[in-house]
This record gives structure tokens, C-alpha cells and sequence, in this order.
């Protein structure tokens, strides 16, 4: 994307002739001395993080994807396509108006593309106003706001300055058929592993060719103008079924199959397309973990699951280790989600309890990831 939007307003600069459209600008209007509640919502569908900034101001979250944590303080917040986040904001600063500034990081930063917006908090004028601007010249990507504290970042560490989810709190114990602490420090767990990646193909591959006569069509997106790939978990590629899943009880999904059980046309693939089926024990703690293999392009996926919300537990980047199963939470009741980032090249492990009979989807949230096969039906029955 070459521009982002906030509630439907944004404005769009050409880099080639400099012009900047003449549109308005997203603006939130607040009283002095107030404390407001922003329900923020990342509804992108392509590969951005998105860095969420507000000029001289911190933000203090109280919530992950509708559920209440222990409110922490920081000055940035990043999201990714299908979460939500709330936060409190003081406005208790000088009465004038203030950037808005939503930049997106690696890989959509940097020469050609430079992806950001701005909006503007503004003080103390009518809530129907819009046309302000700070004093101050915007913020760019080339140009930006600093910060020193940030949740969510691509390269989070744990540190008190770079949070990760792990590292969020839940305020009190949700109960979820059984405590929030019967969960996360369960040592009798059923754990499933879902290892992500991408899928490369030759053009003949796909499109023909007397080495590959009998082509299958496969879904595929175009990286670049040299490599074609699909989306895969556990080398299968999903296919939607033909049949709605839970109205086939008594029978076998058509052209279904697990990691245990391929479909006979995928015996002697190396990438298997069929309706990926992950069957899950009721009233159990499972607990996935997700892992990037794919490592290139270096793209932060964000993974949801319908259904449920999950504990997160662990999350880790590149090179590094999972303290791995049946280890307890080290971090009292983590923050539920139902939409996680696995950092770029690493793994996230989450927890949660099949107390929701259903045949539940479960993908990663960029639009053309789940179209190509990066995606799985959870069945609790």
C-alpha cells in the first residue's frame, strides 16, 4: 500500500511530483483535563505493522482484542491486521492541537514506498471541526516522532521498553470453564504444532509444461516478478470445503486431511492442497505453537483463531529458543488475545481451554496468506 487511512480520512503525497491531495484529516477533538478511551482497530489486510503515535502524548493500554489487562504505559503501539487495542489518554497537556502519526514499518517503509498517515488530536475546539493543523510540520517516516517505550514492535525484546504480548498482564482471572491459572500452569497439555511457510514455485509448475503435464492449478501469489509461492502450515496448502463442515458429522469432509492423513493425490507432493483439519480433545488445555519457517520475505504474521481467545505464553524471534511445552506461564495470567504476532523468522506459543464445540478457522490475517493456504479448520466436537 502506498497510503493508510484513519476512520476513512487521509491524505496522499505523490513522491515523483511532490503534490499532497487536498483532503482532511482524521481528528479527534478533546477537552482539558480529560481522560478518554480510544477502541482502536487495525482493519489493514495487507503485510504493514502499523506504529501508532501521538505527538507529546503516552498511551495507556487497557486492552488486547476485548480483554482487560494490567494497564501499561507506552509511548508507541504497534498492530497488526485483525487486532484491537484500547488505551487511555490524558489530555493534559497544552490546549493546542497535536500529530496523529500511523507509520508502517518493514516491509512497507523505505525507498519506493513510504507508508504512513497523519491525523490530529486537537484541544478544546468543536467536536465537528475538522481542517486543523498543529503549528508544528508533520511527521514522516523520514521525519518521525520519537518514543522510547513501544508494545507489540516486530523486534520486540521483553525489555520494559520494547514490550512483547508475553509480557502484558491480564487484569483479573477470566473464567474460562476452568481458571486462568488451572491454564497457563497446566503441565497436562495437548499440544499441537503448526510450523508456517511458504511454498515456491516454477512457472512449468504451475502453469504447464511437457516435464509437468498434469498441472494441479494451484493458488499462488507473486512475491515478485521472479518467484510464485503459496501459503502452507505443516506443508499443506488449504482449500475451503465444498460441504459446510459441521453439517457432515456422520461422514468425512470431502477432500479433507490432518498432518497424519493425506489425501491420495498428495502422497508423493511436497505440498499437499485439502482442507487442512486440526481435531482438538473437549475441555482440554491445547496449546499451539506457531513457527515461522518461511523467513523470507522477513514479514511479521499475524495468526487468528475464531472461536476462542488464547493465552499468550511465549514469544520468541529468529535464532532464539521456546522454554518449549509444559513450562507454566512466568508471567502470572498473560494477556488474552485471539489475533498474535509470530515475529519474523521466530514462534509464539499460546494456550487455551475447548470448552466451544466447533469447527473453527484459524489463519493468518493478510488477505492474500489465507487465499493462497495459510489456513486451518480447529474442530472441537
Amino acid at each position: 500500500p502506498y497510503s493508510f487511512l484513519i476512520n476513512g480520512y487521509g491524505r496522499y503525497t505523490n513522491r515523483t511530483s511532490n503534490e499532497t491531495t487536498p483532503t482532511p484529516l482524521a481528528t479527534f477533538h478533546v477537552k482539558t483535563g480529560s481522560s478518554y478511551r480510544f477502541r482502536v482497530i487495525d482493519a489493514g489486510s495487507m503485510v504493514c505493522p502499523h506504529l501508532i503515535q501521538i505527538e507529546d502524548h503516552s498511551m495507556t493500554i487497557v486492552s488486547t482484542d476485548g480483554s482487560d489487562i494490567v494497564p501499561t504505559n507506552v509511548d508507541a503501539l504497534t498492530m497488526l491486521p485483525g487486532q484491537r487495542v484500547d488505551f487511555v489518554l490524558n489530555a493534559t497537556k497544552t490546549s493546542k492541537s497535536y500529530w496523529i502519526h500511523i507509520t508502517g514499518l518493514p516491509p512497507c517503509a523505505g525507498v519506493p514506498i513510504f507508508t504512513d498517515q497523519v491525523g490530529v488530536l486537537s484541544y478544546d475546539t468543536n467536536s465537528s471541526d475538522i481542517g486543523i493543523y498543529p503549528d508544528s510540520e508533520a511527521p514522516t517516516m523520514t521525519n518521525p516522532l520519537p518514543y522510547t517505550s513501544v508494545l507489540n514492535h516486530p523486534e520486540c525484546n521483553g525489555t520494559a521498553n520494547n514490550l512483547c504480548d508475553a509480557d502484558l498482564r491480564s487484569l483479573n482471572d477470566p473464567k474460562t470453564g476452568v481458571t486462568a491459572k488451572s491454564i497457563v500452569n497446566s503441565r497436562n497439555v495437548y499440544q499441537v504444532n503448526l510450523n508456517f511457510s511458504l511454498y515456491e514455485w516454477t512457472p512449468e509448475q504451475l502453469h504447464g509444461s511437457a516435464s509437468f503435464p498434469d498441472t494441479k492449478y494451484y493458488s499462488f501469489h507473486q512475491l515478485d516478478r521472479r518467484t510464485l509461492h503459496s501459503g502452507a502450515i505443516n506443508n499443506i496448502s488449504f482449500i475451503f470445503p465444498e460441504e459446510v463442515s459441521m453439517m457432515n458429522r456422520n461422514k468425512n469432509i470431502s477432500n479433507s486431511c490432518t498432518p497424519s492423513f493425506m489425501t491420495s493425490n498428495c502422497l508423493d507432493s511436497e505440498i499437499c492442497e485439502c482442507v487442512h483439519i486440526v481435531n482438538l480433545p473437549q475441555r482440554s488445555v491445547v496449546e499451539i505453537i506457531f513457527r515461522d519457517l518461511s523467513n523470507n520475505p522477513a514479514v511479521a504474521h499475524p495468526f487468528h483463531l475464531h472461536g476462542y481467545k488464547f493465552y499468550v505464553m511465549e514469544m520468541v524471534g529468529q535464532n532464539e529458543t521456546l522454554k518449549m511445552t509444559n513450562v507454566p506461564s512466568a508471567n502470572g495470567i498473560p494477556a488474552l488475545r485471539d489475533t498474535v504476532m509470530i515475529k519474523r523468522g521466530g514462534a509464539t506459543r499460546v494456550r487455551f481451554y475447548t470448552n466451544n464445540p466447533g469447527d473453527w478457522f484459524l489463519h493468518c490475517h493478510f488477505s492474500w496468506h489465507v487465499e493462497t493456504g495459510r489456513a486451518a479448520i480447529m474442530i472441537v466436537k
